[in-house]
Protein backbone atom coordinates (compact mmCIF):
# COMPACT_ATOMS: atom_id res chain seq x y z
CA UNK A 1 0.00 0.00 0.00
CA UNK A 2 1.45 3.43 -0.88
CA UNK A 3 2.50 5.33 1.97
CA UNK A 4 1.30 9.12 0.70
CA UNK A 5 3.87 10.63 3.25
CA UNK A 6 6.95 9.28 1.12
CA UNK A 7 5.66 10.59 -2.20
CA UNK A 8 8.44 13.00 -3.12
CA UNK A 9 5.79 16.10 -4.44
CA UNK A 10 7.66 17.86 -6.62
CA UNK A 11 8.76 14.70 -8.68
CA UNK A 12 5.50 13.95 -8.77
CA UNK A 13 4.62 16.86 -10.46
CA UNK A 14 7.04 16.60 -12.94
CA UNK A 15 5.54 12.94 -13.63
CA UNK A 16 2.21 14.70 -14.03
CA UNK A 17 3.24 17.75 -16.18
CA UNK A 18 4.84 14.83 -18.05
CA UNK A 19 1.99 12.66 -18.58
CA UNK A 20 -0.05 16.01 -18.90
CA UNK A 21 1.69 16.96 -21.99
CA UNK A 22 1.87 13.55 -23.79
CA UNK A 23 -1.46 13.63 -23.40
CA UNK A 24 -2.02 17.23 -24.74
CA UNK A 25 0.42 16.26 -28.00
CA UNK A 26 -2.06 13.20 -28.61
CA UNK A 27 -5.06 15.06 -28.83
CA UNK A 28 -3.26 17.97 -30.66
CA UNK A 29 -0.53 16.16 -32.63
CA UNK A 30 3.21 15.31 -31.97
CA UNK A 31 4.33 18.34 -33.95
CA UNK A 32 8.01 20.02 -33.56
CA UNK A 33 6.14 23.26 -32.62
CA UNK A 34 5.42 21.73 -28.85
CA UNK A 35 7.45 19.37 -28.68
CA UNK A 36 10.69 21.15 -29.06
CA UNK A 37 9.98 23.22 -25.54
CA UNK A 38 9.46 20.71 -23.99
CA UNK A 39 13.10 19.44 -24.10
CA UNK A 40 14.80 22.94 -24.31
CA UNK A 41 12.80 24.83 -21.97
CA UNK A 42 13.24 22.42 -18.57
CA UNK A 43 16.96 22.26 -19.91
CA UNK A 44 17.47 26.08 -19.71
CA UNK A 45 15.51 26.83 -16.43
CA UNK A 46 17.17 23.94 -14.77
CA UNK A 47 20.96 24.85 -16.42
CA UNK A 48 20.08 28.69 -15.20
CA UNK A 49 19.03 27.85 -11.78
CA UNK A 50 21.92 25.62 -11.15
CA UNK A 51 24.49 28.45 -11.87
CA UNK A 52 22.41 31.21 -10.21
CA UNK A 53 21.89 29.37 -7.19
CA UNK A 54 25.50 28.59 -7.17
CA UNK A 55 27.06 31.27 -7.32
CA UNK A 56 25.03 33.83 -5.33
CA UNK A 57 24.11 31.28 -2.70
CA UNK A 58 27.21 28.43 -3.11
CA UNK A 59 24.59 25.80 -3.47
CA UNK A 60 25.54 23.78 -6.32
CA UNK A 61 23.05 21.02 -7.46
CA UNK A 62 19.46 20.06 -9.49
CA UNK A 63 16.96 22.14 -8.55
CA UNK A 64 13.39 19.86 -9.54
CA UNK A 65 11.62 23.35 -9.06
CA UNK A 66 13.18 24.59 -11.88
CA UNK A 67 12.54 21.80 -14.16
CA UNK A 68 8.91 22.01 -12.91
CA UNK A 69 9.08 25.95 -14.16
CA UNK A 70 10.28 24.85 -17.52
CA UNK A 71 8.01 22.78 -17.93
CA UNK A 72 4.96 24.67 -17.36
CA UNK A 73 6.69 27.44 -19.64
CA UNK A 74 6.58 24.72 -22.48
CA UNK A 75 3.04 23.37 -22.11
CA UNK A 76 1.60 26.81 -22.01
CA UNK A 77 3.51 29.03 -24.26
CA UNK A 78 2.40 29.93 -27.86
CA UNK A 79 4.81 29.17 -30.27
CA UNK A 80 7.96 31.17 -30.18
CA UNK A 81 11.34 30.71 -32.23
CA UNK A 82 13.61 28.61 -30.09
CA UNK A 83 16.04 31.79 -29.37
CA UNK A 84 12.84 33.66 -27.78
CA UNK A 85 12.47 30.12 -25.79
CA UNK A 86 15.64 30.70 -24.22
CA UNK A 87 15.49 33.89 -23.25
CA UNK A 88 11.98 33.39 -22.08
CA UNK A 89 12.94 30.69 -19.84
CA UNK A 90 16.33 32.33 -18.57
CA UNK A 91 14.36 35.08 -17.51
CA UNK A 92 11.77 32.99 -15.36
CA UNK A 93 14.79 32.03 -13.28
CA UNK A 94 16.71 35.21 -13.22
CA UNK A 95 13.87 37.02 -11.79
CA UNK A 96 14.37 35.07 -8.69
CA UNK A 97 17.50 36.07 -7.90
CA UNK A 98 16.78 40.04 -9.00
CA UNK A 99 13.03 40.84 -7.61
CA UNK A 100 13.88 39.73 -4.26
CA UNK A 101 12.41 40.67 -0.81
CA UNK A 102 13.24 39.22 2.29
CA UNK A 103 15.62 36.16 0.98
CA UNK A 104 12.40 35.07 -0.80
CA UNK A 105 11.50 35.65 -4.63
CA UNK A 106 7.98 37.62 -5.00
CA UNK A 107 6.94 36.30 -8.61
CA UNK A 108 5.63 33.09 -9.13
CA UNK A 109 8.70 32.19 -11.91
CA UNK A 110 6.46 30.08 -14.82
CA UNK A 111 4.14 33.23 -14.52
CA UNK A 112 6.59 35.58 -14.69
CA UNK A 113 8.01 34.61 -17.58
CA UNK A 114 4.97 33.86 -19.52
CA UNK A 115 4.03 37.45 -18.93
CA UNK A 116 7.92 38.92 -20.15
CA UNK A 117 6.85 36.49 -23.37
CA UNK A 118 3.82 38.35 -24.14
CA UNK A 119 5.20 41.53 -23.64
CA UNK A 120 8.57 41.18 -25.11
CA UNK A 121 7.25 38.81 -28.14
CA UNK A 122 3.53 39.59 -28.63
CA UNK A 123 2.38 36.23 -27.41
CA UNK A 124 -0.10 35.94 -24.74
CA UNK A 125 -0.40 32.03 -23.19
CA UNK A 126 -1.94 29.15 -25.59
CA UNK A 127 -2.65 26.71 -22.86
CA UNK A 128 -2.00 24.04 -25.57
CA UNK A 129 -0.86 20.85 -23.28
CA UNK A 130 -4.27 21.67 -20.75
CA UNK A 131 -6.59 19.75 -23.36
CA UNK A 132 -7.44 16.63 -21.58
CA UNK A 133 -8.52 15.22 -18.23
CA UNK A 134 -4.38 14.48 -17.51
CA UNK A 135 -4.87 17.78 -15.85
CA UNK A 136 -6.54 15.83 -12.71
CA UNK A 137 -3.30 14.31 -11.78
CA UNK A 138 -2.22 17.69 -10.44
CA UNK A 139 -5.66 17.12 -7.73
CA UNK A 140 -2.72 14.65 -5.69
CA UNK A 141 0.15 17.04 -6.02
CA UNK A 142 -1.87 20.04 -4.33
CA UNK A 143 -3.40 17.87 -1.84
CA UNK A 144 0.60 16.94 -1.05
CA UNK A 145 1.75 20.73 -0.52
CA UNK A 146 -2.08 21.33 1.11
CA UNK A 147 -3.34 23.34 -1.22
CA UNK A 148 -6.23 22.55 -2.08
CA UNK A 149 -8.59 24.69 -0.76
CA UNK A 150 -6.24 27.69 -2.79
CA UNK A 151 -7.18 25.67 -5.88
CA UNK A 152 -10.41 24.65 -5.59
CA UNK A 153 -11.74 27.83 -4.02
CA UNK A 154 -10.36 29.57 -7.09
CA UNK A 155 -12.01 27.43 -9.65
CA UNK A 156 -15.26 26.56 -8.49
CA UNK A 157 -16.10 30.68 -7.73
CA UNK A 158 -14.79 31.78 -11.13
CA UNK A 159 -17.10 29.07 -12.61
CA UNK A 160 -19.82 30.00 -10.61
CA UNK A 161 -19.29 33.62 -11.96
CA UNK A 162 -19.33 32.41 -15.70
CA UNK A 163 -22.30 30.35 -15.33
CA UNK A 164 -24.15 33.03 -13.35
CA UNK A 165 -23.33 35.74 -15.40
CA UNK A 166 -24.42 33.32 -18.28
CA UNK A 167 -27.98 32.79 -16.90
CA UNK A 168 -28.82 36.60 -16.45
CA UNK A 169 -27.09 36.71 -20.07
CA UNK A 170 -30.07 34.31 -21.60
CA UNK A 171 -32.30 33.32 -18.82
CA UNK A 172 -30.96 29.46 -18.85
CA UNK A 173 -28.85 27.97 -16.80
CA UNK A 174 -25.49 26.17 -18.10
CA UNK A 175 -22.53 25.28 -15.54
CA UNK A 176 -19.64 25.51 -17.22
CA UNK A 177 -17.91 23.22 -14.77
CA UNK A 178 -15.25 21.90 -16.57
CA UNK A 179 -12.12 23.76 -18.71
CA UNK A 180 -9.01 21.81 -18.62
CA UNK A 181 -6.87 25.17 -19.07
CA UNK A 182 -8.81 26.51 -16.06
CA UNK A 183 -7.90 23.76 -14.12
CA UNK A 184 -4.49 23.37 -15.01
CA UNK A 185 -3.99 26.92 -13.83
CA UNK A 186 -5.86 26.74 -11.22
CA UNK A 187 -3.85 23.16 -9.88
CA UNK A 188 -0.81 23.84 -11.46
CA UNK A 189 -0.08 28.00 -11.38
CA UNK A 190 -1.98 29.37 -8.85
CA UNK A 191 -0.83 26.75 -5.71
CA UNK A 192 2.78 27.49 -6.55
CA UNK A 193 4.28 27.21 -2.76
CA UNK A 194 6.24 30.16 -2.43
CA UNK A 195 4.18 32.94 -3.89
CA UNK A 196 0.91 31.57 -2.51
CA UNK A 197 -1.32 31.73 0.71
CA UNK A 198 -0.46 29.83 3.77
CA UNK A 199 -3.11 29.59 5.99
CA UNK A 200 -6.43 27.80 5.34
CA UNK A 201 -8.45 31.80 5.48
CA UNK A 202 -5.39 32.70 3.53
CA UNK A 203 -6.10 30.36 0.84
CA UNK A 204 -10.04 30.69 0.27
CA UNK A 205 -9.18 34.60 0.56
CA UNK A 206 -6.75 34.56 -2.12
CA UNK A 207 -8.69 31.91 -4.84
CA UNK A 208 -11.82 34.06 -3.88
CA UNK A 209 -10.24 37.48 -4.34
CA UNK A 210 -8.35 35.99 -7.72
CA UNK A 211 -11.12 35.04 -9.35
CA UNK A 212 -13.68 37.73 -8.68
CA UNK A 213 -10.84 40.03 -9.85
CA UNK A 214 -10.15 38.26 -13.61
CA UNK A 215 -13.62 38.24 -13.96
CA UNK A 216 -14.34 41.63 -13.15
CA UNK A 217 -11.44 42.87 -15.44
CA UNK A 218 -12.23 41.01 -18.15
CA UNK A 219 -15.61 41.67 -18.59
CA UNK A 220 -14.33 45.36 -19.85
CA UNK A 221 -10.89 43.82 -21.23
CA UNK A 222 -11.17 40.79 -23.56
CA UNK A 223 -8.14 39.08 -23.01
CA UNK A 224 -5.90 36.78 -21.63
CA UNK A 225 -5.52 38.60 -17.94
CA UNK A 226 -4.69 34.88 -15.62
CA UNK A 227 -1.37 35.38 -15.63
CA UNK A 228 -1.09 38.98 -14.69
CA UNK A 229 -3.63 38.57 -11.93
CA UNK A 230 -1.79 36.12 -10.44
CA UNK A 231 1.22 37.79 -10.32
CA UNK A 232 -0.58 40.77 -8.66
CA UNK A 233 -1.74 38.10 -6.00
CA UNK A 234 1.73 36.91 -5.83
CA UNK A 235 2.88 41.01 -4.65
CA UNK A 236 -0.16 40.60 -1.68
CA UNK A 237 1.24 37.15 -0.50
CA UNK A 238 4.55 38.36 -0.23
CA UNK A 239 3.42 41.93 1.75
CA UNK A 240 0.89 39.94 3.67
CA UNK A 241 -1.85 41.40 2.46
CA UNK A 242 -2.96 37.70 1.98
CA UNK A 243 -1.72 34.90 4.30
Amino acid sequence: MLDIRKVNVYYYTIFALIATAVAGLTFIGFSSTFIIPLIILPFVTQTTEIILKGIKLGKWGYSPSATITGFILAMVLSPLPLYAQIIVGMVAILQKYIIRRDRRHIFNPAAFGLLFAWLAFGTPPAWWAAATPAVFLFLFSDYLIGRLPLALTFYMVYVGLVSGIGYFATGTFSPSLLSYPLLFFALVMVVEPRTSAITKTGMITEGILLAIGIFAVQRFVPIDLFVPALLLANILVHFRVLK
